[in-house]
C-alpha cells in the first residue's frame, strides 16, 4: 500500500527530476519502487528529445520578452479641471485659516509666533503642488507657449 502511494505521489508531479524527502528516502530502501520510478524517470525524460518540434526547457525568458515587447505604457490623465480644483482648495484653506476657530485658539495659547511656520507650510504646500502641476503638464504648456507666441506674432 505504502508504495502504490509513492508511485502515485511521483506521478502527480510536474518535475520527475527531482524528487522530495519522502519519495527519496522510500526508494533508497525499496529496490522494486526504485527500480520503477528510475524506469518512469528514463521514460519521461526520452519524451522530452522526440517532439516534432524542438522544445526548450525552458520557454519562459521568450515568452516574458514577446509579452515585455508589446507592452504599453499605462497612461491615466487626469483632467486640468480636478488640477485646478484641488489648487482653488488648497489657496482657499491658506486664506481661510485665520479665520478658523481652531487656528485662534492655538494662537492664543503659543502667540503670534505661531504663524509663522503655518504660513511657511503652506508657502512649502502650495509651492510643491504648483511644481508637480507644472512637471505633469509640460507638454500642454509647450503647446500652449506656442500657441500663444503665434497668436501674438499674428495679432
Amino acid at each position: 500500500m505504502k508504495c502504490d502511494n509513492i508511485i502515485k505521489e511521483f506521478l502527480l508531479r510536474d518535475d520527475y527530476n527531482t524528487r522530495p524527502l519522502r519519495i527519496h528516502t522510500h526508494i533508497l530502501f525499496c529496490g522494486r519502487c526504485r527500480r520503477e520510478i528510475g524506469m518512469l524517470t528514463d521514460i519521461f525524460n526520452s519524451f522530452r528529445n522526440t517532439h516534432p518540434l524542438p522544445m526548450n526547457n525552458d520557454m519562459a525568458d521568450s515568452i516574458m520578452q514577446k509579452i515585455y515587447e508589446n507592452i504599453q505604457p499605462a497612461v491615466q490623465t487626469t483632467s486640468p479641471f480636478s488640477w485646478i480644483a484641488a489648487w482653488i482648495i488648497i489657496m482657499s484653506g491658506i486664506f481661510l485659516l485665520p479665520f478658523n476657530d481652531q487656528f485662534l485658539w492655538l494662537t492664543k495659547y503659543f502667540g503670534i509666533n505661531l504663524q509663522i511656520p503655518v504660513i511657511i507650510v503652506m508657502g512649502f504646500t502650495i509651492t510643491i503642488y504648483s511644481i508637480v502641476i507644472i512637471a505633469t503638464h509640460m507638454k500642454d504648456i509647450k503647446k500652449f507657449e506656442s500657441a500663444l507666441k503665434n497668436f501674438l506674432k499674428h495679432h
